[in-house]
């Protein structure tokens, strides 16, 4: 616990973030464990014709959630980060890319001012409303 205070303060101060709102972020991505978390969702279709019924899947999608971060995959290879380290749970990894992650997130959102963090989940304002209140119980 106190290495992971120690490298969680640290890197606040490197990428010049706010180390309370990082911890806030990690706490609710992953209450501060080290895991991949699987989803999988399907779109079924019904198929009916004169003598039955079934349904068939049209559409499925599985989303990878990696680390203590939980950095999406696709998120991850759009900025180049090793998925193999981010998958084997390296924390010390996982948090310089949380880090690289959060602080383009809060430039890109600049206008959003204080809570220009809350992009690191979405830019969608229904989606940020809803990760600010899930975030805050931490802060």
């Amino acid at each position: 616990a106190m290495k992971l205070s120690n490298s969680i303060y640290t890197k606040a101060k490197k990428y010049g973030i706010d180390p309370m709102i990082s911890l806030a972020i990690l706490n609710q991505e992953s209450s501060l464990r080290s895991v991949n978390t699987f989803t999988i969702t399907k779109k079924v279709e019904e198929n009916c014709d004169n003598t039955s019924c079934g349904m068939k899947i049209i559409e499925e999608h599985e989303v990878l959630d990696l680390s203590i971060a939980q950095i999406n995959f696709n998120t991850a290879k759009a900025y180049k980060f090793d998925i193999k380290r981010l998958f084997n749970t390296d924390v010390e990894y996982a948090l310089d890319c949380h880090y690289a992650l959060l602080k383009d997130k809060i430039k890109q959102c600049a206008p959003l001012g204080a809570e220009a963090w809350s992009c690191y989940h979405s830019k969608t304002p229904k989606h940020r409303k809803k990760y600010v209140k899930a975030v805050s119980r931490f802060l």
